[in-house]
């Protein structure tokens, strides 16, 4: 049972208070001189549950407790996070398929001590080649198709902010909104006291008005260090997404608090990057192997780097051919696996927007690595 103090009153919220109000819980960056010995926490509140459309808190968003037990760890992070191609079919979006994968992740989890996986929109989907309402409309199917059997992350460009406000707003209000934001890199000239800035702007009115919880994807180097100072300074951002090299793990983990989610975002060759600290790692390829991609995760997470590097040799050829020519093939290349393999399970379309077949040579090596995958799907 926690108690603390909002607006001058003493409040009591029991688990069950708790997990209908979705709150979450942040450590805080300054020291507890009211009660000593009680960790100081920040609980905010994502949206409630099971109360119809009701969407405004019945109370502060952003209320200081003092809990008598020990804070609770958030670890829902600390999985495998699928990923998934949209499909297309002559261009235009093929819904039905779109509902049949996010199905068969929900199914197909093969991850220990029954976690839920988690399932993401972000670059790998091409979520940069459909029009605001598509988006919205996937935004939405995936969401329903999920419920609660699955974590739910939604990528979001937040540039220009004014447009990724309203964007977010319409997400926020739909029957079953994201868990998280995945805040994608932002595209053209950018430095690092800017990113601070307006960045950290949007988060934190994001936080405020919609409770949302954020994740940073780093694609820049450069961007790492302003990025930890984000984490630090912002309680709604809660993660961030390395996609540079494993030595940044190590990095970020240095300049960060310990509740901050630093998880390895260039697929599923997680060992070195589970060894310098992550717990948690991106995939794209869990529609075609989610027994690998999860028995990695299972493995790393025990401690058993032996193991996940040794099931990394079976996905070795496939992310290799996906990251290849600054990951010219990380779309078409699962597209086109699916394809040799004749899933009857997913299904992953033709061939998406500014993303054609992989040339011969390509198509050649993925035949192979289909063979070797058979037993992993």
């Amino acid at each position: 049972m926690g108690h603390g103090r909002t607006d001058g009153r003493v409040a009591v919220w029991s688990a069950k208070e708790a997990e209908l109000f979705d709150l979450r819980i942040y450590p805080s960056d300054f020291p507890n001189s009211l009660t000593p010995g009680w960790p100081l926490i920040t609980i905010q509140q994502s949206k409630p549950r099971g109360i119809g459309s009701v969407r405004k808190p019945a109370f502060s968003p952003k209320v200081r407790f003092y809990l008598e037990l020990k804070m609770i760890e958030n670890t829902e992070l600390e999985t495998v996070i699928a990923i998934p191609p949209i499909p297309f079919r002559g261009g235009k979006v093929a819904w039905s398929a779109h509902e049949k994968n996010i199905d068969f992740l929900i199914r197909h989890n093969f991850l220990s001590g029954n976690r839920k996986r988690a399932i993401a929109l972000g670059g790998t989907s091409l979520i940069h080649h459909v029009t605001s309402d598509e988006y919205l409309k996937i935004v939405d199917l995936t969401g329903q198709v999920t419920e609660e059997k699955a974590v739910f992350i939604a990528g979001l460009l937040p540039s220009p902010a004014s447009e990724a406000l309203v964007e977010l707003e319409k997400m926020m209000n739909l029957r079953r909104p994201p868990d998280f934001l995945l805040l994608m890199p932002i595209a053209g000239v950018v430095n690092p006291e800017g990113i601070r800035r307006d960045l950290g702007r949007f988060i934190e009115e994001s936080s405020d008005r919609f409770g949302t919880r954020s994740l940073v994807y780093l694609r820049q180097r450069s961007l790492l260090d302003i990025s930890a100072q984000l984490l630090n300074e912002q309680a709604g951002l809660e993660g961030i997404k390395i996609g540079t090299v494993e030595e940044d793990v190590a990095k970020c983990l240095g300049q960060v608090p310990e509740s901050k989610k630093v998880l390895w975002g260039v697929g599923d060759r997680a060992t070195q990057a589970a060894r310098l600290g992550s717990r948690g790692h991106t995939s794209g390829i869990t529609l075609v192997c989610p027994r690998a991609c999860d028995g990695i995760n299972n493995a790393y997470r025990e401690g058993n780097f032996e193991e996940s590097s040794r099931l990394e040799q079976v996905i070795e050829e496939f992310e290799s051919i996906r990251f290849m020519e600054e990951r010219a093939y990380n779309y078409s290349a699962i597209v086109a696996a699916a394809e040799i393999a004749g899933y009857e399970d997913v299904e992953l379309g033709d061939v998406g927007p500014f993303n054609a077949e992989p040339p011969e040579e390509v198509m050649k090596r993925l035949e192979g690595v289909v063979e070797s995958l058979a037993d992993y799907h």
